[in-house]
């Protein structure tokens, strides 16, 4: 008998993974029968904010063959899976506003630096994603107050972490040093607050103990894919900033330590995702046959979470527009098939006029990871 929970998924097109190289996992990926869900409230968070035509002015959850949210978390509850997108979209825009800002004398030419030179910047930009943040907020603590204000305490964790491996990152004397704060940085903790947020996953303090030690394998699992298949990406924003934008990548840590090529480097991070791969599976099969008194129906949802959350990430570093081809179109293009269908993108970001207590002390909260727009430190439509 299947899972009950995985009714709300189904396996994603096996021609994308079989025998293809990229794909770094054993593990097949699943995809939210409710996917569109996301990737409406992917646009609609860049309409909140950008507007009609800067849609794509940031390449955040959208791939071709499905939405980091409907990836990640297959299993959503469809009423929890469109704010998780928005939310993450959100990410996206925080991680690109947190590189340094392109000017006329570091960055090149492009369409989309000065679109996001006109457009990211000033007022009426900061107060547009402030409302949109004051509109997400709404939406996870309206839905459920209680795992809503966990992840966007996360979200504030992660915010910090981020900032300490730019600080750190020529500092560090061994890979495991990168790799430790790298899990942070890339907001594996984060992920998995959203995907519990998304199918309502509650637990108690012993069940998450109780898997850690054979989960762990998949949070460098999560580093090594994503240093893999973003390394270009980061070279050429480096390149392309004659320098101010960083890398952050482990191919870096192993060419200094080491003494690797890029392409050894890259044989390395795919070689060790494998062996990863392989040592989650031992210790999940170990960790199954020797519980007693059996394993409850909640830790194996946590452990299929951690999973899909696994691949989710595999599969979207491999494929998303952000990665494979910036610049926009994809988003464009889905908008524009969208219309064509009919579907109403007229529920733009709105301040609130009341709010309860929670709302606001969170909506403030959030707003405070918003040093990268301007210094913004708090909303105050959003205090209490």
């Amino acid at each position: 008998m299947a899972d009950p929970w995985k009714e709300r998924s189904q396996i994603l097109s096996p021609p994308l993974r079989a025998n293809n190289a990229s794909y770094l996992s054993t593990i097949p990926p699943r995809l939210s029968k409710y996917a569109r869900l996301a990737d409406d409230a992917t646009i609609q968070f860049h309409l909140d904010t950008v507007g009609v035509d800067n849609i794509g002015i940031v390449d955040g959850n959208l791939t071709p063959c499905g939405n980091l949210a409907a990836m990640m978390y297959p299993d959503a509850l469809p009423d929890r899976l469109g704010v998780v997108a928005y939310m993450l979209e959100a990410a996206f825009f925080w991680d690109d506003l947190n590189c340094p800002e392109p000017d006329e004398s570091t960055v090149k030419d492009s369409v989309s630096n000065s679109r996001r030179e006109a457009h990211m910047k000033g007022p009426v930009w900061k107060e547009k994603m402030k409302q949109a943040f004051s509109k997400a907020v709404k939406g996870f603590i309206t839905v459920d107050p209680v795992m809503g204000s966990d992840v966007l305490r996360t979200w504030n964790t992660w915010r910090a972490a981020e900032m300490d491996i730019h600080g750190r990152f020529d500092q560090y004397s061994t890979l495991d040093e990168y790799v430790e704060d790298r899990i942070h940085d890339l907001a594996y903790p984060c992920a998995m607050e959203f995907g519990k947020f998304a199918s309502n996953l509650k637990l108690t303090f012993d069940e998450e103990e109780s898997v850690q030690h054979g989960i762990w394998p998949l949070k460098p699992h999560g580093v090594y894919c994503n240093d893999y298949h973003s390394w270009d990406k980061e070279l050429k924003a480096h390149e392309d900033s004659d320098g101010k934008i960083p890398i952050i990548n482990a191919v870096v840590i192993l060419q200094r330590l080491h003494g690797l090529s890029v392409d050894e480097a890259k044989v390395y991070l795919k070689n060790k995702c494998f062996e990863l791969d392989r040592e989650y599976h031992r210790r999940k099969e170990k960790f199954i046959t020797t519980t007693e008194d059996g394993i409850s129906p909640s830790v194996l949802r946590l452990l299929d979470h951690c999973e899909q959350t696994t691949t989710g990430h595999t599969m979207w570093v491999m494929q998303s527009y952000r990665h494979k081809a910036p610049g926009g179109d994809g988003y464009r293009e889905y908008y524009a098939s969208r219309l064509r269908e009919g579907a109403d993108f007229s529920n733009g970001a709105k301040a609130k006029d009341t709010k309860t207590v929670q709302e606001a002390q969170y909506c403030e909260l959030t707003m405070r990871v918003g040093d990268g727009i301007d210094n913004i430190q708090r909303d105050d439509d959003c205090a209490a």
